[in-house]
């Protein structure tokens, strides 16, 4: 039994090795990160309050905005391995930069 091993040339490993670099870098950004956002940091959260403090206590949201049919632009957080019936996801609405609404699984 005769076993042949490959050689690679090290431009191909280089390129293999940045090309596994890049895949992980599309996958980290895709994938959604999920924030420091905990169900304590969430209940803190108060009608009228602005949306950069909102921003700075609950860290930054992982999609929106997106404008409701009340007028209102929602932020939402979600949970990194959850669905929407499994796991907590946060959305807090405003208009004019204040704390409208908020809502847990919405």
């Amino acid at each position: 039994m005769h076993v042949r091993i490959l050689r690679t040339h090290p431009r191909t490993s280089i390129a293999l090795a940045a090309g596994a670099i890049l895949a992980a870098g599309i996958v980290w950004t895709i994938l959604p990160a999920g924030s420091a956002i905990t169900q304590a940091k969430f209940d803190q959260v108060r009608i009228g309050e602005s949306q950069p403090d909102v921003q700075k206590a609950l860290g930054s949201p992982d999609n929106g905005p997106s404008v409701i049919p009340s007028g209102e632009q929602c932020l939402w957080w979600l949970m990194p391995n959850g669905g929407l019936q499994s796991n907590p996801n946060w959305m807090v609405c405003f208009r004019d930069g204040k704390v409208t609404s908020k809502s847990t699984n919405f």
